[in-house]
């Protein structure tokens, strides 16, 4: 079965329920990898290993909170007929 099919089969006739649960999950498992990295980064630069230490923690928490969100957004769209 194609990409095509299998999308139209999960999201309805034009899969765009498929294609944006996608996205979704994407940006915020990138996120979880990238926040902490910049926030790590940033810290380093401004205050040394302890800001790094701090800038990670900010990054991973404000990641977690962009997947809830998104979750939050998933869970409600779900339930709307």
């Amino acid at each position: 079965m194609s990409a095509g099919r299998a999308a139209r089969r999960v999201g309805g006739q034009d899969g765009r329920t498929f294609i944006f649960v996608f996205a979704m999950v994407m940006i915020g498992c990138l996120a979880l990898v990238i926040f902490p990295i910049l926030g790590l980064a940033a810290g380093g630069l401004l205050d040394g290993p302890g800001g790094a230490r701090l800038g990670a923690g900010i990054g991973f928490l404000l990641a977690l909170a962009l997947a809830g969100v998104g979750s939050l957004a998933l869970w409600k769209a779900r339930s709307r007929p």
